[in-house]
C-alpha cells in the first residue's frame, strides 16, 4: 500500500505548522516533560526517561531546581 513519501510529509508539516519536523517533535517531547514535572513528584531523570530523552541532561537546563 503506497502513500505519501516521508519527504512529502515533512514538507507538509513545515507548510502547515510553520516549523521543521524535528523542532515540532522536540517541542512535543519538551511539553510532555514540562507537564509531567509540574503534575508529579517524579524526578527529572524519571521524567526524562519516560518522554524519551536519553539522559536527564536533555530537559534539565530548562528546569532549574
Amino acid at each position: 500500500m503506497g502513500g505519501p513519501s516521508r519527504a512529502t510529509l515533512v514538507r507538509a508539516l513545515q507548510r502547515i505548522c510553520g516549523i521543521a519536523l524535528l523542532t515540532y517533535l522536540a517541542e512535543v517531547r519538551f511539553d510532555a516533560a514540562r507537564r509531567r514535572l509540574v503534575d508529579s513528584a517524579d524526578s527529572i531523570a524519571q521524567v526524562a526517561a519516560e518522554v524519551g530523552y536519553q539522559s536527564e541532561a536533555g530537559p534539565e537546563p530548562c528546569f532549574p531546581p
